[in-house]
């Protein structure tokens, strides 16, 4: 959830700033799944998301067919560029969900792989 994407939305008034933000994270998935497999065959529900947040933006006016695809390109492109410059984390982050560790135990490997130390210490634990 993001306050600001829902305060924006709830004053009719998106900024492009926001959109591109939201683009990018529904999109992560299928640009991490990409990164990992060479290929994303999930997803659906991802695009579907981008496309009704997209299309209710100004009644669809504005956000065509070839713009969503745009859109939905770029911000896999944008996802998957993040995750290549931050690997050390996104594997952190893998891994601590392979292990079935909590968001919580997930969120703290990420910042550990992004301080340097690879996110190792906190996959031991229960997860709780």
């Amino acid at each position: 959830f993001d306050p600001l994407l829902a305060d924006a939305m709830r004053a009719g008034s998106v900024p492009r700033s926001s959109v591109d933000r939201y683009s990018v994270v529904v999109m992560a998935g299928i640009a991490a799944e990409a990164e990992l497999h060479g290929q994303a065959e999930g997803g659906r529900a991802d695009e579907q998301a981008l496309v009704r947040l997209l299309t209710s933006l100004d009644g669809g006016r504005s956000w065509d067919y070839a713009k969503i695809t745009n859109q939905a390109r770029w911000a896999a492109s944008s996802a998957a560029l993040l995750i290549r410059a931050h690997r050390p984390a996104f594997d952190a982050l893998v891994e601590a969900l392979a292990a079935g560790r909590s968001v919580g135990t997930c969120v703290m490997a990420i910042e550990e792989a992004l301080r340097g130390g690879g996110g190792e210490a906190q996959l031991g634990g229960s997860g709780a």
